[in-house]
């Protein structure tokens, strides 16, 4: 069995269409954030999985006779790496032993912008041209 569509006129559609309109925000009305009040009253969540990860560094590697950390252990594993060539071990070494370096942008520009000194010439040789006498001046 088929549904039979129920045939709206024009008007009854966009007046039900409204009227669905408004129901879905009176729906989404208790969801809206309030005036004055944080959308995120508890803040950032604790970095948990970075305080795990510290403490795992800071455990002894079992069975290790060295008695060494993990971190101390990833960091020979890196540096024996990079004498053997690995450039991406050297990288990251020196990422986490010194910082990551940080990249600044110059935005101070000697050179003057082209595009400006041509539209610069063009409006004085225009400015140059005689002028007819109907002819307005369009360039500013």
């Amino acid at each position: 069995m088929s549904k039979k569509a129920k045939h709206r006129s024009p008007a009854n559609s966009r007046a039900s269409a409204e009227q669905r309109r408004l129901a879905n925000l009176e729906k989404g009305r208790r969801y809206r954030f309030v005036p004055g009040q944080s959308g995120n009253p508890s803040g950032r969540p604790p970095a948990i999985f970075a305080k795990e990860c510290r403490d795992k560094l800071s455990q002894l590697v079992p069975g290790d006779p060295l008695k060494r950390s993990y971190a101390k252990y990833f960091a020979n594993y890196l540096a024996h790496k990079g004498m053997h060539g690995d450039q991406n071990a050297i990288s990251e070494l020196i990422d986490r032993g010194e910082g990551r370096p940080h990249q600044s942008i110059g935005l101070e520009d000697s050179h003057s912008d082209p595009i400006a000194e041509l539209l610069k010439e063009m409006k004085e040789a225009h400015r140059r041209l005689p002028k007819e006498d109907n002819e307005e001046e369009t360039i500013q």
